[in-house]
């Protein structure tokens, strides 16, 4: 990240990680779909916390092999906001190449 996170952002970005990991495991031993959710109050950094999550999975981290065939699917009801959101992550993520957030309408 071009930014340093915050402590609780960071706990945030650790503790998605291991809630991820445990619930693909799940998949892969019931095939049951996995729910993982970011709840956290207005202005905590929600975008730049999935934005560094992104950057773990698909680059791995010392703890976790990265993943780059994963994709991500971002959902909201405004696209400002969805526009918004994909500007913070081209702006504020390193590792993910500018442009690689594409809008499908």
């Amino acid at each position: 990240m071009k930014v340093e996170l915050f402590p609780f952002q960071k706990k945030a970005v650790a503790d998605l990680r291991m809630k991820i990991a445990e619930a693909l495991g799940s998949y892969q031993r019931t095939h049951t779909p996995q729910v993982v959710s970011l709840q956290a109050p207005t202005g905590a950094g929600k975008t730049i916390i999935m934005a560094a999550l992104v950057e773990d999975i698909y680059y791995g981290t010392d703890r976790y092999v990265g993943q780059p065939e994963a994709i991500f699917v971002w959902l909201s009801d405004s696209p400002a906001l969805n526009e918004q959101s994909k500007q913070k992550f081209d702006l504020q993520a390193n590792k993910i190449r500018f442009g690689q957030c594409v809008t499908i309408e």
